[in-house]
């Protein structure tokens, strides 16, 4: 893990910073670890979310490619019915 050198102050309405707590005992960590890993989420997702924009791009894709894999099959499958008029299987 990268040394934690920098500071940031939020500000959390109670019920928020309660579930937080809640959360963070549940899983033995604290709220700043909690935080912390929300955060590192977001940002991966928000890496993952530019790929798949670049991707649907290259490929000249109309509609954006789902993130759940069992979606983008259903939504593969659907086109390929509506291409050749017929069931994959």
């Amino acid at each position: 893990m990268a040394r934690l050198d920098a500071r940031m102050e939020i500000r959390l309405d109670s019920e928020t910073l309660d579930r937080l707590e809640v959360t963070a005992k549940q899983r033995g960590i604290s709220v700043a670890a909690l935080a912390r890993e929300a955060i590192s989420r977001l940002l991966e997702e928000g890496g993952i979310r530019r790929e798949m924009t670049d991707l649907e791009e290259a490929l000249g894709l109309e509609t954006p490619v789902p993130m759940d894999p069992q979606e983008l099959a259903r939504e593969l499958e659907k086109r390929y019915e509506l291409r050749s008029g017929a069931s994959p299987y």
